[in-house]
Order: C-alpha cells, then sequence, then structure tokens
C-alpha cells in the first residue's frame, strides 16, 4: 500500500519505502545524531544487553534528533 503511494510522487524504480530508511540514516548521521538514538528512531535493535535495559528513550529526546534532522 505504501509503495503504490509513493510511486504516485516518485517513478524512478530505484526508489523503495526502504530508500527512506536509508536517507534518514544518513540524515541523522549528518546531524550528529548519537548512534543509539538513530537506531531507536529506525526502530532497529542493539546487540548489546545493556542496550536493552530500560525503556528506551524518551519520545521528546528522538524529537529533538529529528528536528535537527528536519529543522
Amino acid at each position: 500500500m505504501l509503495m503504490k503511494r509513493l510511486r504516485t510522487q516518485i517513478s524512478d524504480p530505484k526508489v523503495t519505502i526502504h530508500s527512506l530508511r536509508h536517507r534518514m540514516k544518513d540524515k541523522l548521521r549528518n546531524t550528529g545524531c548519537p548512534e543509539a538514538i538513530s537506531l531507536a528512531i529506525l526502530g532497529h535493535s542493539t546487540n548489546t544487553v545493556a542496550a536493552n535495559y530500560g525503556s528506551g528513550y524518551a519520545l521528546e529526546v528522538m524529537r529533538e534528533q529529528m528536528e535537527r534532522v528536519w529543522g
């Protein structure tokens, strides 16, 4: 369903929904976003036990990093 919507806006067959995740990762890196917050924003997991403690980053913390990307 998302791909159909994307195709109404972008006709390049190389661009997919997954491409948007790659672009966001690049933008987060370029604004100096800490890797751990970047992983949380993108929904990726970490491979360490310690990283899984707690309930994750507050939405406010992730929002601040995203505002740096889009602000």
